[in-house]
């Protein structure tokens, strides 16, 4: 579990306090756990004494979505869930500004566009992906990234995203040791 402590799993699947549970099966609490809209998949097992042990597999989280003033949880095959507000989204970027196909649905060829700028800069360097803050894809215009311990945006434009995030990667360490760069 990484985007959610485990004591809020427990509580979410109901499970919070052990000894209301004797009539519980092992699939009756895999059933509870995989219910949670985070949750790929949970694997469970008595250990034969008096424990059930609980592992689970999340799904994985690209980045957070803000749309209408509000966040969501975009994951990896571009589907939106619910931000719980102890989930620990420290680590992923905010991506903004996306253009609407209609009132209802989000456009997912500006999500995709996203998530190729983020595995690109993923791939080139991980230090520099941990330090991206947001994608504003400015409504279909060019893309601007927010960087944590940059004073300034990076105007990334809206084409070749692994070119740039190669180029980005050469001079990342200029800036980030240059404090009169402008």
């Amino acid at each position: 579990n990484i985007l959610l402590p485990a004591s809020e799993y427990l509580h979410y699947a109901g499970l919070s306090d052990s000894t209301k549970y004797n009539e519980l099966t092992l699939l009756d609490v895999k059933n509870r756990f995989e219910k949670h809209p985070y949750m790929r998949k949970a694997e469970v097992e008595f250990d034969g004494v008096n424990k059930i042990l609980v592992e689970v597999e999340e799904k994985e989280i690209k980045a957070v979505l803000l749309q209408k003033n509000e966040l969501k949880l975009v994951t990896d095959d571009l589907k939106t869930l619910p931000l719980f507000p102890t989930s620990d989204i420290r680590d992923l970027p905010v991506i903004s500004n996306l253009n609407m196909s209609n009132k209802q649905s989000i456009d997912t060829t500006n999500i995709e566009f996203a998530f190729r700028i983020i595995d690109a800069i993923s791939l080139s360097d991980t230090n520099i992906r941990k330090s991206m803050a947001e994608i504003n894809l400015r409504k279909g215009g060019d893309v601007i990234l927010t960087f944590t311990g940059l004073n300034f945006l990076v105007l990334f434009g809206k084409n070749n995203e692994v070119r740039k995030a190669l180029i980005l990667k050469n001079i990342w360490f200029r800036i980030i040791n240059d404090e009169k760069i402008n």
